[in-house]
């Protein structure tokens, strides 16, 4: 039997964009682990995420059955 889930390594270039990502971050309710995330759905070509956190939306991630 397959697996449907895959899991992404957190690599030293994905930690790096990830601290970018973060750093840009004006909310205080932004995690590092938001910007982990993030960096790994553009590292892998992600077309979007299940969440209702506004922190994708504004980092240009669409939110599946939100953003249309």
């Amino acid at each position: 039997m397959a697996s449907a889930m895959v899991l992404f390594d957190l690599n030293y270039a994905v930690f790096t964009r990830a601290h970018e990502i973060f750093a840009r971050q004006t909310s205080k309710n932004f995690r590092f682990s938001d910007a982990v995330n993030i960096a790994l759905i553009k590292e892998h070509g992600i077309d979007a995420v299940f969440s209702f956190d506004n922190h994708y939306k504004q980092n240009g991630i669409t939110r599946a059955g939100i953003d249309g």
